[in-house]
């Protein structure tokens, strides 16, 4: 297996966790319409139908996995920073999954992102409860940013990989990252639309192979 063949898995899952979705939108948009949010979905809507994509593509996911540290295997008591959006796992290509996902609106976004790339670097399985399982040695590890924003101008930026000068510094740095990370046959990001007769926006991803 090689770094086209998960770029394709990926697609695959992204594409049918858009095509869900945007069944579900041609009902309802589920979201606040002001200032501060815009018409962005909320995260959770992603980690939904990706979760639903992962099972129909024979992967087991598990919601909310709980972060362990290194030298005890304790989950660390950090509140919410403690936890995964997602972790799942595909025993055929033994493919561990790991993704966070996110709203893309405000600039602070640009931040709340990184942090959520270093989490997933960053994160540790139970090895005490789970000592044999084959999760615990993929032959991969895979990290996924999922995010959704209703903001053309984050959707290009995404597409192309370019700071600007509104978040110059955070901005840069995710830049940074997603170039430097992606894999080298070819970039990894990637933008699907959502649009209906209530609103519009972008499923928003990228992939990288966690160090």
């Amino acid at each position: 297996m090689n770094q086209n063949t998960i770029q394709n898995l990926v697609d695959k899952l992204m594409q049918e966790t858009a095509g869900s979705l945007n069944n579900s939108l041609k009902y309802y948009w589920p979201s606040k319409t002001n200032k501060n949010t815009g018409n962005a979905l909320h995260e959770g809507n992603i980690l939904m139908h990706l979760g639903r994509a992962c099972l129909n593509n024979e992967w087991v996911v598990y919601q909310q996995a709980a972060r362990h540290s290194e030298a005890d295997q304790q989950p660390p008591q950090h509140g919410a920073s403690g936890w995964l959006d997602m972790l799942a796992y595909n025993p055929q290509n033994r493919i561990q999954l790991r993704v966070e996902a996110k709203r893309f609106i405000k600039s602070d976004s640009f931040s709340k992102i990184s942090d959520d790339i270093q989490k997933i670097n960053n994160f540790r399985l139970n090895r005490v409860d789970n000592a044999e399982s084959e999760i615990l040695n993929p032959k991969f590890t895979v990290g996924l940013i999922a995010v959704v924003t209703h903001d053309q101008r984050k959707k290009d930026w995404w597409d192309q990989q370019h700071a600007n000068s509104e978040e110059d510094a955070i901005n840069t740095l995710l830049s940074r990252h997603l170039r430097n990370t992606a894999p080298a046959e070819k970039d990894s990001t990637r933008s699907l639309s959502l649009i209906n007769s209530y609103s519009n926006g972008w499923l928003l991803y990228a992939w990288h192979f966690v160090p």
